[in-house]
């Protein structure tokens, strides 16, 4: 996996000044940059310092770059025993004299404060706003005096709140918009007509079917007619004069075809003509100044070569000539305007060696010389916020001991202090409802009895109960909706019989009813909304002869009729659309 930092317009280095970091800088990243009414700025984030003072998640900088007295405190993670951890403030807000604060967090100031907080900006107060969010914020916006938040929890201060919710503040009970979203919210972004947008990953909003995209009323919550209906994951939306750039996994938007990238008319919700046309994934987009930024696993853009990264001109789609052309694919890009950051799985960009993580220039495509050092095979790699999780078979990063897991600061490349310890070989990580979920040949993680499966906090990077006993090595894991998918070469999970895959409940860690049996080892998983994909070295499935990749129905298990008989094994599945994309050997 690779992360790097960019220079879009300048070029300039990772630390080096930039015209709001001109005097201050930040030992890890921030998120948002928020005026603050008085010429000055409040940063938020994942650092623990701000021009060398202990600054945690969130700082304010005068006119001049330099950091003020003004801080309302520690921001923490705080587990059961009152250990505390540095925490996240991945959003903020200012309404008048009030800073909104969201992310993932559990004390601000010393005070509790579960993934919501204000400050009072005159006196650096926390005030006595405490909604209570049951999961993390990562989204905010506002319109008067409603803010509107999203993310993944599912209530605010113990009320049903489905991902979204708004206060009519200073209230910290959430009001009646309750527009109720069918999966996690990732963005929201309010336009001047008093319009919410929203991307993420649900598929209703107020019950209505909503493919990825929704538009709502900002006063009543009801779901307008604004329905784009991207046919797959939506990663990322913005907002710029009457369009939405949007980028994800869809292969259609609004009936058209646009492979993952568009732009959508934000009256009509047609895509207009921008269609830069990368022939595979994209995750990440951003735009700045009058380019556009995307990276994922595509080979080519307008059929012309690039690997993976690319930038298109905003208004016409045009491919601009930049081209770092990195070996591998680009998972994550991020940018406060003059660094950005690109993560994936590549051995070289630009025709450096850089092993696993990288660093670029937006200008020259050339990388900086940020390069962390993995000593071992890395075989899985999950990026999340500022930090980019690794396991695999290696057993030291930076040449600090690090054995199967480790955690990475994507924007210095610095080992973080995330230390799980797995006893072997882990073959796969996934993200999924903020636990980190891996699978492979150990038996222990954290010193505590984990077979084969574990469930990972990726704050604390202890185990969390969740402790089902494979008895033999797991080899791939994809998530449902509340159960896990695991593929191996077992024969039972806890004990009862599952040949070589099953699926598990995440509450419990019992395997479900669904019963699938495969002959052989299953290397590799995907899940579509139907079916559950299964790549290996087997012969058959359910009995029926299948070789080496298959696809069953996720609510029986019955074998599908679709049996495209690769030669040799398959160690990679990945569903877009209608597609499976499969590699093996």
């Amino acid at each position: 996996g690779s992360a790097a930092p960019i220079d879009p317009v300048t070029g300039i280095t990772v630390g080096s000044p930039s015209p709001v970091r001109s005097v201050t800088t930040a030992n890890d990243d921030v998120m948002e940059i928020l005026p603050d009414g008085d010429g000055g700025w409040f940063l938020v984030g994942y650092f623990q310092e701000v021009g060398q003072l202990p600054r945690t998640a969130l700082a304010r900088i005068d006119s001049e770059g330099q950091v003020m007295p003004w801080t309302p405190g520690g921001i923490y993670e705080v587990d059961s025993n009152g250990n505390h951890f540095p925490a996240s403030v991945t959003t903020a807000w200012r309404v008048g004299d009030t800073l909104y604060l969201g992310g993932k967090f559990g004390e601000v100031g010393g005070q509790i404060r579960n993934n919501l907080a204000a400050i009072d900006i005159p006196t650096a107060t926390v005030t006595d706003w405490n909604p209570l969010a049951s999961g993390q914020v990562t989204t905010m916006t506002s319109i008067g005096n409603r803010l509107y938040i999203g993310g993944v929890f599912t209530t605010i201060d113990g009320l049903p709140r489905n991902r979204v919710a708004a206060f009519d503040l200073p209230s910290a009970t959430p009001n009646g918009w309750n527009p109720d979203a069918g999966g996690n919210v990732v963005v929201l972004a309010a336009d001047e007509a008093n319009t919410i947008y929203a991307g993420g990953t649900f598929t209703t909003m107020g019950g209505l079917s909503r493919g990825r995209l929704a538009s709502i009323d900002g006063t009543t919550g009801a779901v307008l007619g604004w329905d784009p209906n991207a046919n797959d994951m939506v990663t990322d939306l913005v907002l710029s004069g009457s369009l939405a750039y949007v980028s994800g996994a869809f292969r259609t938007v609004g009936g058209e075809s646009r492979d993952f990238l568009a732009a959508i008319d934000l009256a009509t919700g047609v895509p207009n003509g921008w269609n830069p046309g990368p022939d595979f994934g994209v995750n990440a987009i951003e735009k700045l100044g009058s380019a556009v930024y995307f990276g994922g696993g595509f080979f080519n853009v307008a059929g012309q070569p690039r690997k993976a990264l690319a930038a298109a001109d905003a208004t016409t789609g045009e491919l601009l000539p930049w081209n770092p052309s990195p070996d591998g694919y680009i998972a994550s890009l991020a940018t406060d305007g003059t660094v950005v950051y690109i993560g994936g799985s590549f051995e070289n960009a630009g025709g450096v060696s850089r092993n696993r993580l990288a660093a670029i220039d937006l200008t020259t495509g050339r990388p900086f010389d940020w390069a962390p050092n993995v000593t071992g095979t890395v075989r899985s790699i999950v990026l999340d916020g500022p930090t980019m999780y690794l396991g695999g078979g290696f057993t030291q990063v930076e040449g600090t001991s690090r054995n199967r897991l480790a955690a990475l600061d994507i924007a210095t490349g610095s080992l973080l202090p995330w230390n799980p310890n797995a006893s072997s070989v882990v073959y796969e990580l996934i993200m999924h409802d903020g636990l980190l979920y891996a699978g492979g040949g150990f038996l222990t993680v954290g010193g505590l009895s984990r077979k084969r499966l574990a469930a990972i906090d990726p704050i604390t990077g202890t185990p969390t109960d969740w402790a089902p006993v494979a008895n033999n090595t797991v080899r791939a894991i994809a998530s449902g909706d509340s159960t896990l998918y695991a593929g191996g070469q077992f024969t039972t999970i806890n004990g009862v019989g599952r040949n070589n895959v099953a699926e598990l409940d995440l509450l419990t860690g019992e395997p479900t009813e669904w019963y699938v049996d495969v002959n052989h080892a299953v290397e590799a998983l995907a899940v579509s909304d139907d079916h559950v994909f299964l790549g290996g070295f087997f012969q058959t499935v359910q009995g029926a002869s299948r070789a080496n990749l298959a696809s069953v129905e996720r609510t029986t298990g019955a074998v599908s009729s679709w049996d495209p008989q690769p030669s040799w094994s398959i160690t990679e599945l990945h569903v877009d659309g209608d597609l499976v994309f499969v590699g093996g050997g």
